[in-house]
């Protein structure tokens, strides 16, 4: 029987939600092979070979040649298969029905939509650390900030909360995500606007804060690189940073904090533009992006409300919408009600 997932496919990182738990692969890649020196029963999978190519996945992509960050924002690319097919196998998932989510103006077109379908479902076959696994995959499609919706009206009986206030007012949804900003606006469940953001996302941060430590330590090697990006994320203002055998200088903190404050004041006046002639109810953030900066975005209009989980909020929408799914083999899945009610909602 098909087990029913969520997969959340961004630029820094591949999300995947189960009732097997969730986490996140970063998308970092290389080529190459690796073999386990020590033994630690608690590390997770990183090594496929798919297409008869070896590939190493997130952080310890370091350790391959040709280390890259997945840059690619498509969604139907085939480069995705791997992430999914390891995050699967971290899951010990072999038959999956996946809610996958893709940007507004990709789920909007019905020929976009079935290559997505077509490219991520089927017998797939991977070698994974050293073992030979076929997968069965079927692939739904939503568009990604309704996967923050359905987080919060669908309870974790993967049925209607009708009396959460998300379900009747008017909402508008700001999905900040690597490289941009997706804003929706809901009504009684049903996706009543998409609004376009010339906002560029996160990039912009990181990229300011890896030319002003470039230009003062010289180019980053793969593994700093790595390690910047996850401190700046985790532990930021925090941690003692090193580059080239140097520490960075104590006050970097500081400066970084300053374009916090800026990026988060364009997308504040971003967002009060591109919603000026709606004005709904309630503004939830969520997202990556609205983790990192909830502190300054809050400061600067109190009346937006951050998902409580942003990070994984549409993925775990998505595995809740999922669960609403007719099964591979029957009907399956939560009430009639329900599924339609997610059917409406995914097909605008």
């Amino acid at each position: 029987m098909a087990i029913k997932v969520g997969i959340d496919i961004g630029n820094s990182s591949i999300k995947y939600c189960s009732e097997f738990g969730f986490g996140e692969i970063p998308s970092w890649r290389a080529r190459g092979q690796i073999t386990q020196i020590v033994a630690d029963s608690a590390a997770q999978l990183s090594a496929i070979r798919y297409n008869g190519e070896d590939l190493i996945l997130g952080e310890d992509a370091v350790l391959g040649t040709d280390f890259a960050w997945k840059t690619d924002e498509e969604k139907s690319d085939a480069i995705n298969i791997p992430f999914i097919l390891l995050a699967l196998a971290r899951m010990g998932i072999t038959q999956a029905d996946i809610v996958l989510g893709l940007p507004v103006s990709t789920a909007s077109s019905r020929k976009k939509v079935e290559k997505v379908k077509e490219t991520y479902s089927g017998v797939k076959e991977a070698v994974i650390n050293g073992r030979n696994v076929t997968y069965s995959i079927r692939t739904n499609v939503m568009a990604e900030p309704l996967g923050t919706y359905l987080s919060l009206v669908l309870d974790e009986d993967f049925r209607y909360v009708k009396t959460s206030p998300y379900f009747h007012d008017q909402m508008a949804i700001v999905d900040i995500g690597y490289r941009t900003v997706d804003i929706v606006i809901l009504e009684r469940g049903k996706l009543a606007a998409t609004r376009n953001s010339t906002m560029s996302g996160m990039i912009r941060f990181f990229d300011k804060i890896r030319a002003d430590l470039e230009s003062e330590h010289g180019k980053m090697r793969p593994n700093e690189e790595v390690r910047i990006h996850k401190n700046i994320i985790s532990h930021f203002g925090a941690a003692a940073l090193k580059i080239n055998g140097e520490f960075v200088r104590p006050d970097f903190w500081k400066q970084a904090a300053q374009y916090k404050e800026q990026i988060a004041r364009d997308i504040t006046d971003e967002i009060k533009v591109v919603l000026s002639d709606i004005r709904p109810d309630r503004v939830l953030l969520t997202g990556g992006g609205a983790l990192l900066l909830q502190s300054e975005l809050l400061n600067h209009n109190r009346h937006f409300v951050l998902h409580k989980n942003p990070r994984f909020a549409n993925v775990i929408g998505f595995y809740r919408a999922a669960k609403t799914m007719p099964d591979q083999a029957g009907p399956g899945g939560s009430n009639a009600e329900d599924r339609d009610r997610v059917a409406s909602i995914q097909s605008r």
